[in-house]
């Protein structure tokens, strides 16, 4: 009883007083003879500044935690030597956990190392896709996620990389065969260039859907907020890595989190503003709401400066006024006459 309260405690020093509320429900006598064991082997020193209670048992202890762990950290390293265990994986931190642990992640254990034994080059995978090779759970990493750590392993030397989630995207036909037919006419001569628009909201990429064809764009895509900010570097891959430029105009909700999202994804690549949305917006009065969001001051000059002057004072003013205008104010129809102005905007 008294070794399991000793392993779970992470200080080199305890307390008698501790030690015995810990042990409340056996006699002073057989919580003594539990002391004075641990005492005998070692695992309890004696502070001897401290003093001693009235049966003699010392106040204070320091604790040899070598000796409180020696029996499990050489039952370890048996079976650690016995089955071999690949280099590449430590143990260390099994050492101070109840051994029920250490029984309960075995059984994954032997499986990790049979597959570090097999695989003589380990090819870059996703999380899942790895977990399946090893476990024959494709969850199983996911649902243990400090079990790599447990072992000592990092995911990179797993072959673990990150995969964002694909881009959700709309593609227009009329547009997208223009531009693999400009590709081909040019044959490696000038740069071909394909316009697309991100929506931050399912609602404003479902009402522009049905003009999509009508538009200069090549896809609308759904940013799903923040989501944006992984995985638009997948659009070039999704569209086949064709020799074109690939021009992104964004639109989101007029808040501090909205223009946030835009100005983080202008340090990745060439994000515009597609402008002409938010001018529809300052057509209709904003909203209260949204206190609670961070304004960050350098994303609102940015965003201000897109427009003239007095727009972007206007902008200012609405947001510091704590103000906000939702993607959702413009109706359908309004969202389909904008979309199609930019066939005079960019062509």
């Amino acid at each position: 009883m008294v070794c399991e309260i000793l392993k779970h405690w992470k200080k080199s020093r305890i307390e008698l007083d501790y030690l015995q509320q810990q042990c409340r429900g056996i006699s002073y006598e057989d919580f003594a003879v539990l002391i004075r064991e641990c005492m005998e082997k070692g695992i309890l020193l004696p502070i001897k500044s401290a003093g001693r209670d009235g049966g003699g048992l010392p106040y204070k202890f320091s604790i040899a935690r070598g000796k409180l762990l020696g029996d499990k950290v050489a039952y370890i390293n048996n079976i650690v030597q016995a089955g071999e265990f690949s280099s590449l994986l430590s143990f260390s931190w099994y050492y101070e956990q109840p051994l029920k642990i250490w029984e309960g992640e075995l059984p994954y254990i032997r499986l990790l190392d049979a597959y570090l034994k097999h695989e003589q080059k380990i090819v870059p995978a996703g999380i899942q896709q790895r977990s399946f090779e090893i476990f024959k759970n494709e969850k199983w990493l996911l649902e243990h996620g400090d079990f790599l750590g447990h072992v000592g392993l990092l995911p990179e030397q797993l072959g673990i990389v990150s995969q964002p989630d694909p881009l959700m995207l709309a593609v227009n036909p009329v547009r997208w065969q223009r531009c693999l037919k400009d590709v081909f006419h040019a044959n490696g001569h000038g740069i071909i260039t394909c316009y697309h628009l991100v929506v931050e909201n399912k609602a404003a990429y479902y009402g522009l859907l049905p003009y999509l064809a009508d538009s200069p764009f090549v896809s609308i895509i759904l940013g799903y907020g923040w989501k944006i900010a992984g995985n638009l570097s997948q659009l070039a891959g999704q569209l086949g890595q064709l020799p074109v430029c690939h021009r992104v105009l964004y639109f989101g909700d007029f808040d501090a989190e909205g223009i946030s999202i835009w100005y983080s994804l202008t340090h990745g690549m060439q994000v515009q503003l597609a402008t002409e949305f938010y001018r529809a917006m300052l057509d209709l009065p904003p909203v209260s709401g949204k206190e609670n969001q961070q304004l960050n001051q350098a994303a609102l000059d940015a965003f201000a400066g897109c427009f003239s002057r007095e727009e972007g004072g206007r902008w200012q003013q609405i947001l510091q006024g704590h103000m906000y205008y939702p993607q959702e104010i413009l109706s359908a129809e309004v969202l389909g006459r904008v979309l199609c102005r930019y066939n005079e905007i960019l062509d």
